[in-house]
């Protein structure tokens, strides 16, 4: 699951502006290899596109439990894009 979230969810993006990603995977664990493997793919697409893309990645269990709400998980949930 990936979550826009940020200036570009929120419409008020600049010329400058990143792409701020939540991506969420199902695996229980999040492994370096993995996480080296999405930030890569996503490399590609800034060199391509000329955008830089911040990708938060993290498990879905992670992301369930965490333990209070901050105030980057409310923006999240309030202004977050389900793409």
């Amino acid at each position: 699951e990936v979550i826009l979230y940020g200036s570009q969810a929120r419409g008020d993006a600049q010329n400058e502006s990143d792409i701020d990603l939540l991506i969420l995977i199902n695996d229980k664990v999040l492994t370096p290899e993995y996480e080296h493997t999405i930030i890569r793919a996503l490399y590609e697409l800034e060199v391509a596109s000329g955008v830089i893309i911040s990708p938060i990645i993290m498990s879905h269990q992670q992301w369930n439990n965490r333990p209070f709400h901050t105030p980057f998980s409310i923006n999240i949930m309030n202004e977050g894009v389900i793409l």
